[in-house]
């Protein structure tokens, strides 16, 4: 859970490129062992619209972070912990996230096609939010899960990914990895998964109401635990024969051999 402590700031504090370029040198240079490197430990800030392009912050800890608008393309956060970011409209194409921690961060509108979330958790986090009159100094905490509503993730891995009731609606998922993935109680109205592989994921309680499955790999899924598929297109996704459709098969093979 994210707070506030008593020698925090009273508003976000606004960090500029140069003194998070200072910051992200230190960072990267204890990640390659090398002199005078430091972990890099920045919560609560405002680095909206800044430059993060090919920078490596695994291991980092920005939670509560602003970053909209920021430029992140081709980024390592492996293992970061991004809890409660504001990470709407950011540009995380070809990034890496695996296993980042991103309970309650907002992904709105987010370009995160190509990146790697293997194992990245979306799951609802208590978020810390600034008093709108006496800022950090003041946090109140409200439960959210993750938002991807309309982010681009198209061609992404998310193997394992942690999505249980994630708000991703309208969001562009085709041609992603999502193997193993869960989706319980995620929200996926009218999203793209064209193509995408969801071999072993969990969808128990997900609305899948409208949404684009076709050529999808469904096998393994239990599409009819969704809390809802209406409207839901699945045309030539592939899903597992039910024992039925295998009981007839033998027995078809059966005759044939007779």
């Amino acid at each position: 859970m994210l707070s506030a402590t008593r020698n925090q700031p009273t508003a976000r504090r606004r960090i500029s490129q140069s003194e998070l370029d200072l910051l992200v040198d230190a960072h990267e240079r204890l990640l390659n062992g090398r002199p005078n490197g430091k972990r890099l430990s920045l919560k609560f800030a405002d680095l909206s619209g800044l430059n993060l392009a090919g920078r490596n912050l695994s291991d980092a800890d920005l939670s509560g972070c602003n970053f909209d608008a920021c430029a992140m393309a081709h980024s390592q956060f492996e293992r970061a912990n991004l809890f409660g970011c504001d990470l709407r409209k950011v540009d995380l194409r070809y990034a890496v996230l695996k296993r980042a921690d991103l309970r309650g961060a907002c992904l709105r509108g987010a370009n995160l096609s190509q990146a790697d979330l293997t194992q990245a958790d979306f799951r609802e986090g208590a978020i810390g939010i600034p008093h709108p009159t006496e800022g950090l100094s003041r946090v109140s905490h409200q439960p959210r899960a993750g938002q991807l509503d309309h982010a681009n993730l198209s061609g992404a891995r998310l193997d394992l990914a942690k999505l249980n009731d994630a708000s991703a609606c309208s969001t562009d998922f085709t041609d992603c990895s999502l193997k193993n993935a869960i989706l319980s109680g995620a929200n996926l109205k009218d999203a793209d998964l064209s193509g995408a592989m969801l071999e072993g994921a969990e969808v128990g309680g997900a609305n899948l109401e409208n949404a684009k499955l076709k050529g999808a790999d469904l096998t393994g899924v239990d599409v009819q635990k969704a809390r809802s598929i209406t409207g839901a297109d699945m045309t030539g996704s592939l899903n597992k024969p039910s024992d039925a459709a295998l009981a007839k098969a033998e027995e078809l093979l059966g005759r044939a051999r007779d």
